[in-house]
């Protein structure tokens, strides 16, 4: 039921992360696999961090909705399952974490694009000490200036009314994209 060219682009986009050395946090990558593989591309645009109409539920049955509305009646995770080392890792034959997935792709789009991009410093340089150490609460509190608990209200919020800037490029005019080589 999940779109296949989806699928492909955030297992090829794990591969390439995958590949990095130090390796990003379980939560980033997965985070930024989502957020990269639902890249809209027109023919005179390519957006990045575009989410599926806010503030609507007319889509909260779609296979792959963007964290907006597959989160809206779903719980949040705590600290400990959101930032734990082996949070997302797949079991042979076992399933990925869709809740703990789509979280992450929260956490990291509201990092990067929310509040118009204000939250991007404090998530950047989280995000570089949670490379090097366990995420604790007090690390949490010293970067976002608020407990995760708090933290899991404004994400919970942010599912419902998302004040976001995306990514992107876009043609002047009526020009059109080129086309991408063979």
């Amino acid at each position: 039921q999940s779109d296949p060219y989806r699928a492909l682009y955030r297992e090829y986009i794990h591969l390439l992360l995958s590949q990095a050395d130090p390796p990003a946090p379980a939560w980033f990558e997965e985070g930024l696999c989502q957020l990269l593989a639902d890249i809209r591309v027109t023919d005179t645009a390519i957006t990045v961090g575009k989410l599926d109409r806010e503030d609507s539920f007319a889509d909260a049955d779609d296979p792959e909705p963007t964290f907006n509305l597959a989160l809206k009646s779903r719980s949040l995770l705590p600290l400990e399952a959101m930032f734990a080392p082996e949070a997302g890792q797949l079991t042979p034959g076992g399933p990925r974490d869709g809740r703990w997935a789509v979280q992450c792709y929260a956490f990291v789009h509201w990092g990067l694009y929310g509040n118009f991009g204000q939250n991007q410093k404090p998530f950047l340089q989280f995000l570089v000490q949670a490379s090097r150490e366990p995420v604790t609460e007090m690390m949490f509190r010293h970067h976002f200036k608020r407990t995760y608990k708090q933290m899991l209200y404004e994400l919970k919020s942010y599912t419902e009314i998302s004040r976001y800037k995306v990514a992107g490029l876009r043609t002047e005019g009526r020009e059109k994209l080129p086309p991408p080589a063979p």
